[in-house]
């Protein structure tokens, strides 16, 4: 995979290039405000933090709870679509905050906290992620690119990596034979195959899908998570099963095969998880409904 950073006239933002296979996409920056609340019963935190998120040309605060009963209501009222949410609070704690929301409104989730202790319990909710006190300004920019132009390159990373798999295994099948046989004779085999690119295709057009809202600065969060989650979804199918093509081969660290299954594992980590991508595509769903 090869990635730049390049201008584009038409829209006068950075964008970046991603080229995997036959696969090149571009994901700019240009996108629609964030609508974010703050959770905290330090006024001092609090203040400190949305001063940091105005410097965030992608983030646009809506409020400050200083409790976990202020910020059950403003959920309510404000649909916000993160919530910076403090877990050690007075009456009402982040979790039992978490436990109350409606799955259908329920935004997503940065648990802040000065423990590293709760990092276990915080992905338990299926929080994004959680952020230890004295926040880190790095470490917020870090967090928050999630929600911009994150998990699109990440779902085009996976899926390259799927597509790479792919074209090992196919083109292995070619020459091996068993029974005296070419694989590719086999019919069970003939339909794995057709499977596999059906579903690897279905990714790649969600994925230009992404992009190209992305490109045009609609709002790209709910196709994004879906990019991401087909991605991850064929792509831990395909590197499996091709390892699997190749036999005992791919339980060899030096064999090309066998970096494939755990370069998609980690992948699927990055900028939220399975679950999480389902609770955006979810949140996002929902708001049809009303």
């Amino acid at each position: 995979m090869i990635a730049a950073t390049v201008k584009n006239d038409k829209l006068c933002t950075p964008v970046t290039v991603l080229n995997y296979g036959s696969i090149k996409i571009l994901a700019a920056s240009k996108h629609q405000l964030l609508k974010t609340l703050i959770v905290d019963d330090e006024s001092l935190a609090r203040r400190g933090l949305a001063h940091r998120l105005k410097k965030i040309a992608d983030i646009e605060v809506i409020g400050e709870a200083r409790n976990g009963r202020e910020a059950l209501e403003l959920i309510k009222q404000k649909e916000p679509d993160l919530v910076f949410l403090d877990i050690q609070m007075p009456g009402v704690s982040g979790f039992e905050v978490v436990r109350q929301l409606d799955v259908e409104t329920m935004p997503i989730i940065l648990f802040l906290t000065a423990y590293d202790e709760y990092a276990v319990q915080a992905f338990e909710v299926n929080a994004l992620d959680y952020i230890l006190k004295p926040i880190d300004e790095e470490r917020l920019h870090q967090v928050l690119e999630i929600f911009t132009n994150s998990r699109v390159p990440i779902a085009a990373l996976t899926l390259g990596t799927a597509v790479g798999a792919f074209d090992l295994a196919v083109k292995h099948m070619q020459k091996r034979k068993i029974f005296g046989k070419n694989i590719l004779n086999f019919q069970a085999k003939t339909f794995e195959v057709s499977d596999f690119y059906a579903k690897l295709e279905s990714a790649r057009l969600m994925l230009y899908k992404a992009c190209w809202l992305v490109d045009r600065g609609k709002d790209f969060r709910q196709v994004s998570s879906m990019a991401k989650y087909l991605s991850v979804e064929v792509a831990r199918e395909v590197t499996l099963w091709a390892a699997d093509i190749f036999g005992a081969a791919s339980v060899i660290r030096e064999h090309p095969i066998h970096k494939y299954p755990m370069d998609v594992w980690g992948s699927s980590l990055g900028e939220g998880t399975q679950d999480v991508q389902k609770l955006i595509i979810f949140r996002e769903l929902m708001k049809r409904y009303r």
